[in-house]
């Protein structure tokens, strides 16, 4: 599963910023998200942006005062970032052993349903047991099966 959700991501990231940052609901969506978390730290914090993508989070992460480290599957995604200025690294979410050696950060992140792509969230929290600060919060954004605001953005547009 792994490989072919690497491969999707791949196929798509040379256009991601194109197609999917510039959508107004993602827009509108990250403008809400990353104000809620910004305001739970203080910059400069170490944030890790797991299941980075293109690095967008990353780089407004990065213009608030933070040090930020991303993970993704996808090595197309990984290559988008690090154009981007972000310090990225091709890395299975799943599978910590695959995740670069990294000083413990302040706050973990996904946003935009990284996590829904895993198929167990145990190694996960065995990886971030080992990364996060004691105490340091973890916040998730997952995709549901069906979206209320897409839908009724699409109504109205």
């Amino acid at each position: 599963m792994n490989e072919q959700v690497s491969q999707a991501f791949d196929r798509h990231s040379a256009h991601y910023l194109q197609v999917w940052d510039s959508l107004p609901q993602t827009v509108f969506l990250r403008a809400r998200i990353l104000s809620r978390v910004l305001s739970l730290l203080p910059a400069p914090s170490k944030i890790l942006d797991l299941g980075c993508g293109i690095g967008s989070d990353a780089l407004l992460f990065q213009q608030a005062g933070h040090q930020v480290l991303g993970l993704d599957l996808s090595s197309g995604m990984v290559e988008q970032a690090r154009k981007r200025g972000i310090s990225a690294f091709q890395a299975d979410l799943s599978n910590p052993s695959t995740w670069p050696a990294m000083e413990p950060v302040d706050l973990g992140f996904s946003n935009f349903g990284a996590l829904n792509c895993l198929p167990d969230l145990k190694p996960l929290k065995v990886g971030l047991d080992r990364v996060l600060k004691p105490g340091a919060p973890l916040v998730v954004v997952l995709i549901g099966r069906h979206c209320p605001l897409e839908r009724l953005w699409k109504f109205r547009h």
